[in-house]
């Protein structure tokens, strides 16, 4: 599991720098959260305005800004996945000032019990039939990865046995396509 460093706008941010390219480096998993101006000072040259992404994103797997309240569990849950994952490392968030004082839309995002590469182990499977079987309206969202040979082949099986309704990004193109 992650652990969690917080530090303050500014210098507090920059000082992270050294921790987490040692963690990277050494595949310790950690998130950092750091404070920063509000929004609509990023670009204004005011105490403690920095980038911080783009100082850490060079020693980190994953460092991103919060953008809206709307957002926080999408990016908090990709920063521990993105630490956790495959060989662990460090992530970085940008929390700025005004996005932490905003009320949240939305519950907590629960992280899944089963992910990763690679084949998917029974309980996995089992886990993400549970999920389908109890989903309201269940549709299949095709990525880049969709369009590996033998993912194609595996999807199209699954498509052809569930009848679930498929929506593809431009990179899954020819993913299902008949054969």
């Amino acid at each position: 599991k992650a652990g969690v460093a917080i530090a303050t706008s500014g210098p507090g941010v920059s000082n992270l720098v050294t921790g987490l390219a040692t963690a990277n480096s050494e595949g310790d998993p950690v998130v950092a959260i750091g404070g920063a101006v509000g929004l609509s000072d990023t670009l204004k040259q005011i105490h403690q305005t920095m980038d911080a992404v783009a100082i850490l994103k060079p020693v980190t797997k994953f460092s991103a800004t919060v953008q809206s309240p709307s957002a926080i569990g999408e990016v908090f849950l990709n920063a521990f996945r993105a630490a956790e994952s495959g060989r662990p490392g460090a992530s970085f968030i940008n929390l700025p000032k005004d996005i932490q004082a905003a009320p949240c839309p939305f519950n907590v995002l629960k992280s899944p019990t089963h992910f990763g590469p690679g084949l998917a182990d029974a309980d996995a499977i089992a886990e993400a039939a549970r999920l389908i079987n109890r989903a309201k309206n269940p549709i299949v969202l095709l990525g880049l990865s969709a369009s590996k040979p033998a993912n194609a082949e595996a999807l199209r099986q699954f498509i052809d046995q569930s009848n679930l309704p498929v929506v593809g990004t431009f990179q899954a193109a020819g993913a299902i396509c008949a054969h």
